[in-house]
Order: C-alpha cells, then sequence, then structure tokens
C-alpha cells in the first residue's frame, strides 16, 4: 500500500471504520512507514483534544439566523441575476 492510500485510510482507520483486509494492509504499511505512523498519532492527539474539549450549546436563534442570512442572500443572487438577463 502506498502513502497516500494509507493517508486517505486513516480517518476510517482511526474508528475501526475499515473491512479486516484493508485494515491488515494498511497495518502492515504502518509497520514500516515512520510519517504514515506519524499522520496517525496526529491523527489520533487531534481527536483526542477535541473529545476533550467542553461542549457547549448554541445560543439560542443560531440556526434560525443563518437560515434567514441565508433564504436573504439567495433571493438577492435570485434577483441580480433575474435583471441581468
Amino acid at each position: 500500500m502506498k502513502c497516500e492510500a494509507v493517508q486517505d485510510l486513516l480517518a476510517d482507520y482511526s474508528v475501526n471504520g475499515l473491512d479486516d483486509e484493508t485494515q491488515r494492509r494498511l497495518e502492515v504499511h504502518l509497520s514500516v512507514c515512520s510519517h504514515c505512523t506519524y499522520e496517525l498519532e496526529l491523527l489520533w492527539r487531534v481527536v483526542s483534544f477535541v473529545e476533550s474539549a467542553p461542549q457547549k450549546s448554541p445560543p439560542p436563534g443560531l440556526w434560525e439566523g443563518i437560515e434567514s442570512h441565508i433564504r436573504r442572500n439567495s433571493e438577492k443572487m435570485e434577483r441580480e441575476v433575474g435583471t441581468k438577463r
């Protein structure tokens, strides 16, 4: 297995999301490639950091505000495109 293929699979590997054969081939590569092993260690550190971060709820009205903003911008774009025809 080449490094590029391994790196594309590291996220799935880190959550046990690979079939047995792919996992075995990836682990063989990791046993001889310090670069990919380092990339996996970095991924695990990031995941650990994110999981340890406090969970916060979004402020009330956040999603409604985002939806409203998208709707306004979509309507504005439709008007602008419509006038240029």
